[in-house]
């Protein structure tokens, strides 16, 4: 019959479950060899090696072939675990390595993400989000300006004065951040304006400059101290606004 269909069945024999379990054993050992729990030299006297050889004598060459697939197939599965045949310190050292590589990964993404999300700050240390802020205010002052307070002329408190009333409308949500200074001492007696932010010391503005160099200790440079500084006078300056 040409379409005939044959079913053949057979059992495995105690001698197939011997070679497999042989090839098993000489797998492990190959794997001991390579990943350092086992040398050479111990092969020699290791009666795991000794009982093996004598097996692998009494076999057939048929079952030497098939010991040598099943060794071949066996490896391949053992191989993929290497952590199994190391000695204790390697596997140690194993774990340690890929524990600091996985770290140096971790920053090497995280760090990144970091300064992307980060503000972007200028060489004093302030974020240019702010300084935008700030010069922006100091132009729109530059061309509002008037004798505020109505002395007969235009000075540090009226461009001071004005700087403030125009960030609190225009900021609201950080008017707290921005306070009148005033700095006295023999050499200068002058109105600022003091910003507080999250990244720096106190900034102090000064109010009728228009560009990046609107830091007052750039103007002013060795004129003044920390000591000549003083706070908590913004009510009583904007007080004196006229108009």
């Amino acid at each position: 019959m040409d379409n005939e269909i044959r079913f053949v069945h057979r059992e495995e024999t105690f001698n197939d479950l011997a070679v497999r379990e042989l090839a098993a054993g000489r797998s492990a050992c190959i794997c001991r060899l390579q990943f350092g729990r086992c040398t050479r030299s111990e092969c020699q006297t290791c009666s795991i090696a000794k009982q093996y050889t004598a097996c692998y004598n009494q076999l057939t060459d048929y079952d030497k072939q098939r010991l040598a697939t099943y060794v071949s197939e066996q490896y391949k599965h053992d191989s993929l675990y290497p952590q199994n045949w190391m000695p204790y310190k390697k596997l140690c050292l194993n774990t340690i390595k890929w524990l600091v590589i996985g770290f140096i990964c971790f920053l090497l993404l995280i760090i990144p993400l970091a300064m992307l999300g980060a503000q972007p700050m200028n060489a004093y240390g302030v974020d240019y989000e702010l300084e935008n802020k700030i010069m922006l205010t100091s132009r729109r002052v530059s061309k509002q300006v008037t004798d505020l307070n109505v002395d007969g002329v235009i000075n540090c408190i009226d461009y001071t004065c004005l700087w403030k009333i125009l960030w609190d409308r225009h900021y609201p949500d950080d008017a707290s951040i921005a306070t009148i200074i005033r700095i006295r001492n023999s050499k200068m007696h002058h109105l600022c304006i003091g910003i507080y932010d999250d990244y720096s010391d106190l900034i102090l503005v000064e109010t009728q400059v228009v560009n990046r160099n609107y830091y007052v200790s750039h103007w002013f440079a060795g004129m003044f101290s920390k000591q000549d500084i003083i706070y908590g006078e913004t009510k009583k300056w904007l007080s004196e606004v006229k108009e």
